[in-house]
């Protein structure tokens, strides 16, 4: 018989780290939403005030990052929750194209998509786009203006491996092994080392794992394991 995380030191003491972690994102996320509803509500206000080119492009700027603080929030909220989630059958390019509209890439990345025919996902599609997002948000940030990024869906035995691939230079081979260890970061990319945290607790409530390595070929590849569902099942929007 396996031994549980009660008997790991080393799961016990993450499953720790996660809580104290959990704790303090939900009083700094608790804290920021009532100053970014008064920015956000500014920026609406001052939408319809301003006058001519320049101006609006700076009040656009505003609401974009105060739209890019909500996701943060929303992302150190989810650090605190535990337990499984309701999963629905959604389609594996929703989550795709749900988590590139929330990321601004540059029009010198190229981004690639490969979805096996008929691959439908047991998942909630929300969290799903909020880790893809994180995902990707990560790649450009290491890109920076240029590379290319691959995101790709097939079936593995009952799970779905979704997978996403830069061109980048890769994880550092000091942090690859605690990557999704809270508070890990690199100096490829910039943040508090949360992203791929949060990437790990979806994938855990899913029932299913994620995994980083370099590849062979070059750059960061990050893998999701989610259930898969039958491909009769007809998906939902996430």
């Amino acid at each position: 018989m396996g031994s549980s995380d009660a008997d790991d030191p080393a799961a016990r003491e993450r499953t720790e780290r996660l809580v104290n972690v959990g704790l303090v994102a939900a009083g700094i996320a608790h804290d920021l939403r009532n100053p970014l509803s008064v920015i956000e509500s500014s920026a609406f206000i001052l939408r319809k005030l301003v006058v001519g080119e320049r101006a609006s492009r700076h009040v656009e700027t505003i609401t974009k990052q105060v739209n890019d603080c909500n996701r943060i929030v929303g992302s150190l909220l989810e650090l605190t929750r535990a337990g499984p989630v309701d999963l629905r059958p959604v389609h594996p390019e929703d989550v795709f194209a749900g988590a590139l509209g929330l990321c601004d890439v540059p029009s010198g990345i190229a981004v690639e998509i490969d979805i096996a025919d008929g691959l439908v996902l047991r998942a909630h599609g929300g969290l799903l786009v909020q880790a893809f997002a994180n995902l990707v948000a990560n790649s450009v940030r290491v890109l920076g203006r240029s590379g290319t990024i691959r995101l790709s869906a097939r079936r593995s035995g009952e799970e779905a491996e979704l997978v996403v691939v830069d061109d980048g230079p890769g994880f550092p081979a000091a942090i690859l092994r605690d990557a999704f260890e809270p508070l890990v970061t690199s100096g490829n990319v910039a943040g508090i080392g949360l992203g791929l945290a949060l990437v790990r607790v979806i994938a855990e409530r899913h029932g299913g794992r994620a995994q980083a390595e370099n590849p062979a070929s070059g750059g960061a590849l990050v893998r999701l394991l989610v259930p898969a569902a039958h491909t009769d099942e007809r998906g939902e929007q996430p």
